[in-house]
């Protein structure tokens, strides 16, 4: 919880890539080639079309996903809509894409210039705090599916949302995840989760059972 509010308060130019994967469940391949066009702010989500390869220092861009099921749209929820609105106020205005080099003329970000970004981010986070937070942007990811399982999201869609490639996948997490919960929540995680930190919106006019808003209701 602590983890989170630290990524949600702390100003740093890698702060709405970290939300991207925090609140939307990226991949970074998936994070580092988002083009502007990719985010709808009227429909509120995001499509995910391409990945880059950063096994090299040279990115690779590549259309569609790590496997099929990567090719997906995903739910944009407020608290990650505002980042995005924000950080689209600082970024030229002929640049399509979200994320680039810091030097450079809109140029994809490389291994090495992500991970001078990362350093200096997780830095920052660190600044004053006497227990030390180090996290890669893959855990970013495990957090998100934690959010969709703490909201009660179905296990089909929170595979969607995840792209993966095999439910199983999806029901692993699932299940490691129930055995960590299985105590229950505290008062204050349980209405981050309700609230600010939610992924799907519940309806303007909720049924007798409150159902979440799904896919369906985008569609």
């Amino acid at each position: 919880e602590g983890e989170v509010a630290a990524v949600l308060e702390t100003e740093h130019r890698a702060r709405p890539m970290a939300m991207c994967m925090l609140f939307a469940g990226l991949r970074l391949g998936e994070t580092l080639p988002l083009r502007w066009e990719d985010i709808d702010f009227d429909a509120k989500v995001i499509r995910i079309t391409r990945t880059v390869d950063l096994q090299n220092n040279t990115p690779i861009l590549k259309e569609g996903g790590k496997t099929d099921a990567a090719v997906r749209w995903v739910p944009l929820p407020p608290v990650l809509e505002e980042a995005l609105r924000e950080h689209r106020k600082t970024c030229p205005p002929d640049c399509p894409y979200l994320f680039t080099q810091m030097r450079g003329e809109g140029q994809l970000m490389s291994k090495s210039s992500f991970r001078r970004m990362w350093q200096s981010y997780l830095k920052a986070l660190n600044e004053g705090r006497e227990t030390e937070l180090h996290f890669t942007a893959h855990n970013l990811r495990h957090t998100y599916a934690t959010f969709l399982y703490l909201q009660n999201v179905d296990m089909r869609e929170a595979m969607q949302c995840m792209g993966h490639s095999s439910i199983q996948v999806t029901m692993d997490v699932y299940t490691d995840l129930t055995h960590y919960y299985k105590f229950g929540l505290p008062v204050t995680l349980r209405e981050k989760m309700a609230g600010e930190w939610r992924i799907f919106p519940y309806r303007d006019s909720p049924t007798t059972d409150e159902r979440q808003v799904t896919f369906g209701d985008f569609l």
